[in-house]
This record gives structure tokens, sequence and C-alpha cells, in this order.
């Protein structure tokens, strides 16, 4: 699929056009680029991103694909029904909480934890 240098930046996450304008003057897109029937500056989307990919230098700042975060939600849903199961909810009223409640959550959750066992085993 062709698409404008504008559109290939935003589809590889790139903020602006200069580092496809970059790769475009160094020759290194010159398999992907093409011309429209307008006669604008197109490139084949097609493979683009794996070829811009190996050409960069990953940066500290650059987008990171966000790993999945099910694990520990389904961890964490897990510690919460079994605190349910140990706490008469209908007895603790709404926050702010005394110490001694505090304390009681804190020894629940751990109970709970031990129950479970270990969160890798959900990694």
């Amino acid at each position: 699929m062709e698409v404008s240098i504008t559109e290939a930046s935003i589809a590889l996450g790139f903020r602006s056009r200069s580092t496809i304008y970059r790769l475009l003057k160094s020759g290194s897109l010159s398999a992907f680029e093409r011309t429209s029937p307008s006669g604008a500056r197109c490139l084949e989307l097609d493979g683009l991103a794996d070829t811009v990919r190996r050409l960069l230098r990953r940066q500290v700042n650059s987008a990171t694909p966000v790993p999945s975060e099910a694990p520990a939600l389904d961890w964490w849903g897990d510690v919460a029904s079994s605190c349910n199961r140990y706490l008469e909810v209908d007895c603790w009223g709404p926050p702010p909480w005394s110490a001694l409640q505090w304390s009681v959550l804190v020894g629940v959750a751990q109970m709970a934890v031990e129950e479970l066992g270990n969160f890798k085993e959900y990694g």
C-alpha cells in the first residue's frame, strides 16, 4: 500500500517526518520510494517498518510497545477475590480507615497472596 510521507511517519510512530526524510536522503529507503499519479513522493508501506527498525538505533525516549498487563491484573483480581472471602465488607464503611483496619487489610492481603502462591506463576 502506497502512503504519503506524513502517513508513513504516523504509521511508524514518529512525531515528525524528519527521520523519514533523512532516510530518504541517504538512499536507505530507495526500495520503498514510489511516485503517485499526481507526482507526489510516496512510500510503499509493506515491509517499511521492519527496514526502518533495522536502520535506526533505539533511543531512550522512543515509543516502546506496552507489555500486556493481563497477568498482573489477573493476579490482583484473584487476590481481591480471596480477600473478599475473608472480609465482611458491610462492616467496613468508607475510608479513611483506622490503623487497626489497615493492619487487618494488610494481614488479609498477605493471607490471600500466600493462598495464591507466587506472582511469577501468572506471568
